[in-house]
């Protein structure tokens, strides 16, 4: 009795104890759950766990008393939370367990059984190929990728990622027996996880796999599977019925996929020393695909083996430069000329000094042409490797298009909205900085939930500044995210003092989660700012409840004192919270505003250069009321 007493208790608190599970719709129904079922041990088991403060080692044991449909839901729901928890073997070891207690794929009746241990078998081959390409040298921790120190050699390193390979083609392939077990037909799921199959495949260096992989590729395509040799007219010599190329249409597959298909294809004959046939399908596939960079350079690769082939060959790869040089977002680049082909030429030499002003004059041309946005688009996405003027030049155009016109500004809006947005996905820190602070500026309303999934990345030394782009949002919903990303970061903070062997150091991609606490900081300081007078609906006081954020931060970190990173996030809220009172109309005697001011004013209090650059911006109101946090802030900007 006493134990179910403390176990009631921890239920709610701490322990969210089967907070996946359909079978228990709250807390206090889980012991009813199992009084139903009489399950003693179990009861004794959860028990012991709860009051070790691990709700993690609840799922294995509840699953080991639940069997068919009902097992596998509660499989799939906790390996899910080890994913996103970043616990990866965990989470492959749970759905593995789950899969191996049930029966053969065949032998299974039950359609919602079957499609559960399908899915649950695609999660670990995914698991497991992404594992194989972060090698060994990558570990998760949540959501985000951190470096850490690896012993393993290249010929250990090129092993570990064979066998997690191995695996991965495995599970899906049993993933297929689960989606197929009685038909013949292929369902999405099971084209899927050919796919993936496939790719595996020919990334290893295993000549028995590139033959299943180019069998399985025209399975996919609908090609003959005959193996015999193919003639100058593209048609298998045994039978003169099969077409050789597919539809650029296959029925449930993406154009983009049938593209890397045919790629794919090509690249596999090539590999197996096919260079007739390869040659056949390689103009086949340009002749198709005429402004696909990819196809152009799997074209030149082929005819640069082939005797008689040297001029084709050459002017195949400037079109697969041209090409290619346009991001993958661009659906129609703009057809092939010298002078286009000049212009990319020009801005690779921007870094040049002498040629940076004739590269200036190509960004100038680029805007004026038709496709104005495919060339500035472009422009942005290689930014980083050019000369900063230049990439400072392409948004400056692509704003200028998106706030000027009469009648052509909405489409234009939404022309750069979706070229910002397009950038953003897997973008370099410096393009993320630049893209999603004109999408906020923008206002476009699908900017949330792209900048929302990017925040938990934004930890590194070097910024996207993901933070800031939120506050220009002005999107009310963006401030529980702040600071729900803020708290989460104040933890991982401190494990990270506190852990004896950290991440490895590794420049701009050094760990730092503190950064991301004082962005969040300013964030909402600077939701206040942006939002002050903006009419928001009254049951989203968007500026009280940032500032209560603030107040509650800034309370923790005086009652926790710790570390001197503690002792900046109290002067970052500090800051965001004095200019925010001003701003909605505080007076300079007012108590708290007072206090805010002596704290930052104080000799102890270390004005970052990034809290300094905040203040600069923001903090006009303030210099006429104390001269020395300006004169302490003009001395720390950067």
């Amino acid at each position: 009795r006493d134990q179910r007493k403390k176990c009631c208790r921890l239920y709610h608190s701490k322990c969210d104890l089967m907070y996946q599970s359909s079978l228990i719709t709250d807390k206090a129904s889980g012991f009813e759950y199992i009084r139903e079922h009489k399950v003693a041990a179990l009861l004794e088991e959860l028990v012991s766990c709860i009051l070790q403060t691990k709700p993690t080692n609840v799922f294995p044991v509840l699953i080991e008393h639940l069997s068919g449909s009902d097992r596998m839901h509660n499989v799939l729901a906790n390996g899910k939370t080890l994913w996103e928890e970043g616990k990866w073997d965990q989470a492959c070891e749970l759905l593995r367990r789950g899969v191996a207690g049930q029966k053969k794929p065949r032998q299974v009746v039950d359609d919602e059984l079957a499609e559960q241990c399908a899915e649950a078998c695609v999660m670990i081959a995914k698991l497991r190929k992404q594992q194989a390409e972060d090698g060994s040298r990558v570990k998760h921790k949540g959501l985000t990728a951190v470096p850490v120190r690896s012993r393993k050699n290249s010929q250990e390193e090129a092993t570990y990622k064979r066998k997690l390979q191995d695996e991965a083609v495995q599970y899906f392939q049993l993933a297929v027996a689960y989606d197929a077990r009685h038909t013949s037909e292929k369902s999405l799921l099971a084209m899927e996880c050919e796919v993936y199959i496939l790719d595996i495949w020919n990334d290893q260096s295993d000549s028995s796999n590139w033959e299943k992989a180019l069998q399985l590729c025209r399975d996919l395509l609908n090609r003959p599977r005959s193996t015999s040799s193919w003639d100058d007219d593209g048609r298998d010599s045994e039978d003169e019925d099969d077409e050789v190329a597919p539809p650029n249409e296959v029925e449930g597959m993406e154009p983009e996929t049938v593209l890397r298909l045919r790629i794919i294809e090509v690249d596999l004959l090539d590999k197996l020393d096919r260079n007739q046939e390869a040659a056949v399908f390689a103009t086949k596939l340009v002749e198709e695909y005429n402004r696909s960079g990819p196809a152009w350079t799997i074209y030149q690769r082929v005819y640069s083996k082939l005797g008689g082939g040297v001029a084709a060959a050459v002017g195949a790869k400037e079109k697969a430069e041209f090409y290619e040089w346009f991001p993958s977002f661009v659906d129609t680049p703009p057809e092939f000329t010298t002078p286009c082909f000049n212009w990319q030429k020009d801005l690779e030499m921007s870094m040049n000094p002498e040629s940076l002003k004739t590269a200036l004059d190509v960004v100038d041309e680029c805007a004026k042409h038709k496709d104005w946005a495919v060339w500035l688009g472009g422009i942005a996405f290689h930014g980083p490797t050019y000369h900063e003027l230049i990439e400072d030049a392409a948004y400056s155009h692509l704003e200028n298009w998106a706030l000027t016109g009469q009648e052509e500004q909405q489409e234009n809006q939404h022309r750069v909205g979706t070229i910002c947005l397009a950038l953003l996905h897997e973008p370099q820190p410096k393009t993320a900085r630049k893209a999603g602070r004109l999408v906020a500026k923008l206002g476009d309303a699908r900017a949330l939930d792209v900048l929302v999934k990017l925040l938990p990345q934004d930890v590194y030394l070097e910024r996207m500044n993901i933070a800031d782009s939120l506050a220009l949002l002005r999107d009310p919903w963006c401030i529980p995210r702040l600071v729900s990303m803020m708290q989460h970061n104040i933890v991982m903070h401190r494990e990270q003092s506190f852990s004896p062997k950290g991440p490895p150091q590794s420049g701009s991609f050094e760990y730092k989660p503190s950064l991301l606490v004082c962005d969040c900081i300013l964030a909402l300081g600077g939701f206040i700012v942006n939002t002050t007078g903006s009419g928001w609906p009254a049951d989203l006081n968007a500026t009280e409840a940032a500032q209560q954020a603030l107040e509650n931060t800034l309370k923790q970190m005086e009652a926790e004192g710790g570390d001197h990173r503690q002792s900046e996030f109290a002067n970052h809220a500090a800051a965001a919270l004095l200019v925010g009172l001003m701003v909605c109309g505080k007076s300079p005697t007012d108590t708290k505003v007072e206090r805010l001011a002596n704290m930052l004013c104080a000799q102890g209090s270390v004005i970052s250069p990034h809290l300094a650059k905040w203040l600069d911006e923001n903090g006009a109101p303030l210099w006429a009321h104390w001269p020395q946090l300006l004169g302490r802030t003009q001395a720390a900007l950067p």
